[in-house]
């Protein structure tokens, strides 16, 4: 129903602050700094707290907290888009103004929350999934003219931290180069049924602190084997049908929106998956799961609604 279907949305919007709030407190601070020194100065600001949560003793990964936030973040700007519109009618549980400062103060913390992970893959994803399905063709043309501004004015301020760029991107190709030979090689020693989900971190090559091959195809395909990875592509390319199919056809305008909100955080976490990944059955892991069953409950009811 349209209600619960509402109430499921509020549930993965409350959750996703639950998480950014839980994931800065308890976040691992490790990563090398390139040219933002105000992290440096955040980390000593924010309180520090070991949840000893199974798997995450010493703290969660800043690319896991930014890899999953982005599957929530598109949502919020959509809907904050749909209430900033909104007519007379009462699409939501909400009025406007509750609803506006509701999304603003969350939508602040949680982007900067993502900011905090300095997590390079989940900024690209979450950008490129935007600009791809939320701009228009006119605002993407002046997206890269104020890209491109933006980069030569700070290549003129400070070009030596520019320079920083190239050298920060060939050392994460080198960091992550023996994780997807140790995801190829298992793939073909375990081509069809794989090693068993949460098996790859008990690899020697790998260890138990790298829990994936850092890239969500090589490791699907490693844990659970090819016909794992051919089942998990037919789930992502499902999703990306309903999304379409609520859009062309919902007469419901906030339903259109978070299809278009969660289809771009699914296209965000896809990105970032090229380059890193959060296993299926990690903790976090229940967020995709989250925003699938969502984007299946409003095709559902849509089709449902369509055929009387």
């Amino acid at each position: 129903s349209k209600k619960l279907i509402k109430w499921g949305i509020l549930g993965f919007l409350g959750s996703g602050f639950i998480l950014s709030i839980i994931g800065i407190l308890g976040m691992q601070w490790d990563k090398e700094i390139y040219f933002i020194k105000m992290i440096s100065k955040t980390e000593k600001i924010v309180p520090k707290i070991k949840w000893n949560l199974p798997g995450a003793e010493e703290g969660f990964n800043a690319n896991a907290i930014g890899g999953t936030l982005i599957l929530i973040i598109p949502l919020y700007i959509v809907l904050f888009l749909l209430f900033l519109n909104r007519e007379k009618e009462n699409y939501f549980i909400f009025n406007k103004l509750f609803a506006l400062i509701f999304l603003s103060v969350i939508l602040i913390v949680i982007c900067s929350v993502l900011f905090s992970t300095l997590s390079m893959g989940s900024w690209i994803g979450v950008m490129g999934s935007i600009w791809i399905l939320l701009l228009s063709w006119k605002w993407k043309k002046w997206s890269l003219v104020l890209i491109f501004l933006l980069a030569a004015f700070i290549f003129m301020i400070n070009p030596a931290n520019t320079k920083l760029i190239p050298h920060a991107i060939k050392k994460d190709i080198a960091e992550r180069e023996p994780f997807w030979l140790v995801g190829i090689d298992t793939i073909s020693k375990h081509p069809f049924f794989g090693i068993g989900m949460n098996n790859i971190r008990k690899l020697p090559s790998v260890g138990y602190d790298y829990s994936h091959a850092h890239n969500h195809l090589l490791h699907t395909a490693a844990e659970l084997g090819i016909p794992g990875l051919i089942a998990y592509l037919a789930i992502l390319i499902s999703a990306g049908y309903m999304c379409l199919k609520i859009w062309q056809k919902s007469n419901i305008r906030w339903m259109r929106m978070t299809a278009l909100g969660l289809g771009s955080g699914q296209l965000a976490h896809l990105i970032f998956g090229m380059a890193d990944s959060i296993p299926l059955g990690a903790k976090v892991g229940i967020f995709f799961w989250f925003s699938l069953a969502l984007i299946a409950a409003m095709y559902n009811y849509t089709i449902k609604e369509r055929t009387g």
